[in-house]
């Protein structure tokens, strides 16, 4: 046996083209620039607007929805529930100050402009079953679930006749 036999490929010389890793890398390469060009950046945030974060927490008796809403007024905010349908909806305003001559801004990527949240909740809260408070830019909702009933499914004895 001899040396070129033990070497990859039987020892030939692999062009860029033929070589199964180039390929392989350059695939590779190609995934994390597709992933990377798919991410939002602070421009394309701007142009499409903003969503505001939320974190829903089911509990026992209810659920809770938290929603970030910074430099938003609870003025401008409103929920809405249509059966089990919880919507909120509001518009963050800019803050322009031109003072001066002007300026120039040098970074801008906070976003403006009108929100909107919807959810499906898994029940449909009962009459008076919702309060909202609106806090240090956090709007807390938090939802009564319904009384439990009976489950419509039983198992039904069987008789011997």
């Amino acid at each position: 046996m001899s040396l070129r036999d033990l070497m990859p490929f039987g020892g030939r010389e692999l062009s860029r083209a033929t070589d199964p890793f180039s390929s392989l890398q350059r695939e590779i390469n190609r995934a994390f620039d597709d992933l990377w060009r798919g991410a939002p950046t602070p421009a394309t945030r701007a142009a499409i607007g903003w969503s505001p974060s939320v974190d829903v927490k089911e509990e026992k008796d209810r659920l809770v929805v938290h929603a970030d809403l910074p430099g938003v007024s609870e003025k401008d905010v409103s929920l809405q529930l249509d059966g089990d349908v919880l919507s909120i909806r509001g518009e963050r305003r800019t803050e322009k100050e031109e003072k001066g001559e002007g300026g120039a801004w040098h970074v801008a990527e906070r976003s403006y402009g009108v929100f909107s949240r919807a959810f499906t909740l898994p029940f449909v809260p009962p009459v008076g079953g919702v309060e909202a408070e609106f806090k240090n830019g956090v709007l807390t909702v938090t939802i009564r679930k319904p009384p439990q009933s009976e489950p419509a499914n039983k198992s039904i004895p069987i008789k011997a006749g």
